[in-house]
């Protein structure tokens, strides 16, 4: 059933199943590529870009490279382009999603920002107001919406064996954050500061004295409640100041949250969520020996099982997984692949039968809105930026298909949903 125009993606739930409806009224399921870009990745260690030097000899320009990949999109049953996709393929009728980066943080190393703190607020406003008028977001009939964020840090991952909350009791004592979490603990411990030195470790006298400490490392296994009970009040904070500041520059495009790591992210955290997104984004890999399965039932953070059913029901929001994919082993080679942790697959069609099984799971589900492979091309062979050179890509550094685990991918994307 077709709705009334109203100009821009919203998302409603029909018959007890959340749908995306576009600008035309239209429901659709978002079918997205992440990281389609003609600029490919450049290697560090030999100050070469494969693929880019494959698209400059096969392509007089890059708007020819959009539309020729655009049309192979297409002919894989795919209508998005997810996160990190050149713009030029975004003026090829697909629908997209935009990043607003609006913390001053670091990916690569979980740096976290003061969330608390006037230039934080500062800091999201300027980005949202250059990016959402600079770009026109704000009127563009083929965005869905907005992350603001991809991947941070919350708990302990493999950037830091500890959860932020950590982060905020080192600041200095004159920071708006540790300020709010001192306050937050003093309330939580009822002013009990032999109380608050058991559960954390620390030989305070006065709530003065743990204001200006900056030397928590360790906390008891009882101090786990608090703990998560303080980042379930960061990342209010966080998703409540994400949300007014883009409400300010776009009241109409979805907030899509902030990509998070499937079964790194505390409970508490996306609970968190639930008031400020329209939409929950998830990156979610397979991890070795199902590690993403089993993991959160060591750690206490979100189960993945059910096609990450437990971010729906602790949202009550549809879900759109912003981020999985499989990478394959290249025959005749030896090569390490970066990241660690995760399955190599031996052929085209062990991955793609993989992939197949979690897309048509995705697609049975009622919640999930969308789902975006990564990545289009294969890593560089001597590592990205960050090293990593894994072969996720639907066609390989010289631009030629991987036609076997194509065809995966494109029975995947046919196969029916109830929308």
């Amino acid at each position: 059933m077709q709705e009334k125009p109203s100009g821009y993606v919203t998302v409603q739930q029909r018959s007890n199943r959340w749908v995306l409806i576009d600008a035309q009224g239209r429901p659709f399921v978002s079918k997205g590529i992440c990281h389609a870009t003609h600029r490919g990745e450049k290697e560090p260690a030999t100050g070469r870009n494969p693929y880019r030097e494959a698209v400059e000899q096969q392509y007089p320009d890059p708007a020819s490279w959009a539309a020729d990949t655009a049309k192979q999109l297409r002919q894989l049953g795919f209508n998005s382009a997810g996160l990190w996709c050149s713009e030029e393929l975004l003026n090829e009728r697909l629908y997209h999603i935009a990043i607003l980066p609006l913390a001053r943080e670091d990916w690569q190393t979980g740096t976290v920002d003061d969330y608390f703190c006037a230039e934080f607020v500062e800091h999201a406003d300027r980005i949202a107001r250059e990016t959402i008028t600079g770009k026109g977001y704000a009127s563009d009939p083929g965005l869905i919406g907005y992350c603001t964020g991809g991947e941070m840090r919350w708990g302990p991952d493999w950037r830091s064996p500890r959860s932020i909350v950590f982060d905020y009791l080192n600041f200095a004592a004159d920071r708006p954050g540790k300020q709010a979490v001192i306050g937050f603990f003093r309330e939580l411990y009822k002013d009990d500061i032999r109380l608050f030195n058991k559960h954390w470790k620390q030989r305070f006298t006065t709530w003065r004295e743990a204001l200006a400490g900056q030397s928590y490392r360790k906390r008891s296994q009882a101090a786990k409640v608090h703990e998560n009970e303080v980042l379930g009040r960061i990342a209010k904070r966080y998703f409540r100041i994400a949300a007014e500041t883009v409400r300010r520059y776009d009241p109409n495009h979805l907030l899509l949250g902030v990509r998070f790591l499937s079964s790194l992210t505390p409970r508490c955290v996306v609970e968190a969520c639930g008031d400020y997104v329209d939409v929950v984004t998830v990156n979610h890999y397979q991890l070795l020996l199902g590690m993403e399965k089993l993991g959160p039932y060591l750690s206490g953070t979100v189960r993945t099982g059910s096609f990450l059913e437990e971010f729906h029901r602790l949202t009550g929001k549809p879900l759109l997984v912003s981020e999985f994919g499989y990478r394959v082993k290249e025959r005749g080679t030896r090569r390490r692949y970066s990241p660690v942790g995760f399955p190599t697959f031996h052929s085209d069609r062990s991955r793609g039968k993989a992939a197949l099984r979690f897309i048509r799971g995705l697609a049975g589900t009622p919640y999930t809105v969308g789902w975006h492979l990564f990545q289009w091309a294969d890593q560089p062979p001597q590592g990205r930026f960050d090293g990593q050179n894994s072969r996720f890509g639907l066609v390989d550094v010289d631009n030629r298909l991987h036609t076997e685990y194509a065809d995966y991918i494109r029975q995947a994307n046919g196969f029916p949903s109830s929308v």
